[in-house]
């Protein structure tokens, strides 16, 4: 049996140099971390599109004879019909560098190929076969979170769940998961739709959701004797409920959801029918995760410059202080990627406010968490610290987003007259304080030590 080609060959002389800039194209998105590229077949010929952590960007515009190259060679390589033009298709195939002196780099791309009224539009998902082995201490998270994690995923049981958009990490992040559990000692099942990355001592499943479900293939990995069972996505009612119930019986289960900060997956996973009750029992943590370019060091350090009172608007109504901070300058170029993360521990009053349904205590709860940041706040302290520009991440946090549920949880209490509206203006000012500075310290404690420095004001007043 012949051995597919490393690459993508010429079938005839005058296809040399397109080839060659196909197979460059493909190992220089390879080198940019990019995720996906968009192939758009138009009247006057093709634009290729990017994904990047900022959305879709052109990467360059070909000729119509060079696009319908690159699309037949694209094509065959993964055994779809290049005559074909009504139904969509699916394939895969690998790209093999090798380097002189020895080394190669492997890129698997996962194509669909559809076809719209102007022509072929094929979308390749673009997997770097380097990322099954990361490692969780090399996604750049800060240390406490790593700590954090480390600890919940050394349970023996429990729900831990990735959420965010499309193209935010959550794979990576739960691929480093299971390396960090991959250690011989454990029988670890991944049932993926379809499995991106190959990863050594796990045993991986492929489901297409019509023939295999992930409930199907769930429901028989639970015979398999698991130790960890990681669910590519729950996207349904019955999904979820296997996964809960594998995790209610002394299994780790991983998962992902679509949803748009940490608290909101406990919102869905009930909206899709799990009951409250056993959910508190399973859920152990939920991650939300973002990703923004970071800065490009081989250029040197970035020149800090003051906001703009547009971006100090939008740091105060997030909750972060922004008075005499300094932000990079827009200039700078960017390279590669940083996380921006949200965690959110399931603790016993957690639990307890899941159970009873009361949802609107889990906010108060976050904001007591030691490490709890929201998706703003972790990005504003990469910000300050130099890795990443304040404009891309506005472009990744609605402004009316998870930095307004602090407010509304204060308001509330100013409300019922927990505290007063002073004392809640001064807790925000005092957490953004306290995150620039990279500390933590919960609302409950900045109150304690508030009323105690009254307190003490009150004594010497008096005397």
């Amino acid at each position: 049996m012949s051995r597919e080609p490393d690459l993508f060959i010429a079938s005839r002389a005058n296809e040399h140099e397109p080839v060659h800039r196909l197979n460059s194209m493909f190992f220089e998105l390879l080198e940019a971390g990019i995720s996906d590229l968009h192939m758009i077949e138009d009247e006057g010929g093709w634009n290729l599109r990017v994904r990047t952590p900022v959305g879709l960007q052109l990467y360059r515009q070909i000729g119509r004879e060079e696009g319908v190259l690159y699309a037949d060679k694209i094509k065959t390589r993964c055994n779809i019909s290049v005559t074909e033009r009504i139904r969509p298709d699916d394939g895969r195939f690998r790209l093999r560098y090798r380097f002189e002196g020895g080394g190669e780099r492997s890129l698997d791309v996962r194509v669909n190929v559809s076809h719209s009224i102007r022509g072929d539009y094929i979308v390749c998902r673009l997997l770097d076969q380097r990322k099954a082995a990361i490692q969780i201490d090399s996604l750049g998270l800060p240390i406490h979170y790593v700590d954090v994690i480390r600890q919940l995923n050394e349970e023996p049981r429990g729900l831990f769940l990735v959420t965010g958009p499309t193209g935010s990490g959550k794979t990576t992040t739960l691929y480093a998961i299971l390396n960090m559990l991959n250690d011989g000692t454990r029988n670890i099942l991944a049932i993926e739709n379809p499995v991106e990355y190959m990863v050594p001592g796990v045993q991986q499943f492929n489901v297409d959701g019509k023939n295999l479900t992930f409930a199907d293939q769930l429901r028989a990995a639970l015979r398999q004797d698991p130790d960890v069972i990681l669910v590519g996505e729950i996207r349904d009612q019955e999904t979820a409920d296997v996964a809960v119930q594998a995790a209610a019986t002394g299994h780790l289960v991983l998962s992902t959801l679509h949803t748009n900060d940490a608290l909101q997956s406990v919102f869905r996973l009930m909206d899709l029918g799990v009951d409250p009750k056993r959910l508190a029992l399973t859920l152990s943590g939920v991650v939300a995760q973002r990703l923004i370019p970071g800065l490009d060091r081989a250029h040197g350090e970035p020149e800090m410059v003051d906001c703009s009172e547009v971006d100090q608007i939008w740091l105060d109504l997030h909750g972060i202080a922004s008075r005499n901070v300094m932000i990079p300058s827009p200039s700078h170029p960017t390279k590669g990627v940083v996380p921006v993360m949200e965690l959110f521990i399931f603790d016993e009053m957690a639990r307890l406010a899941v159970a009873s349904g009361n949802l609107e205590e889990l906010h108060k709860i976050a904001l007591k968490q030691p490490w709890y940041d929201t998706l703003a706040q972790s990005g504003a302290r990469a910000v300050f610290e130099g890795r990443a520009h304040l404009a891309h991440l506005k472009k990744i946090i609605s402004s009316t987003g998870e930095g307004e549920h602090h407010k509304r949880i204060l308001s509330r209490m100013v409300e019922t007259g927990e505290i007063s509206m002073t004392e809640a203006l001064t807790v925000i000012e005092e957490q953004s304080r306290m995150i620039l500075s990279g500390q933590h310290k919960p609302v409950s404690a900045i109150l304690n030590s508030m009323r105690q420095n009254d307190a003490v004001e009150t004594v010497e007043v008096s005397q």
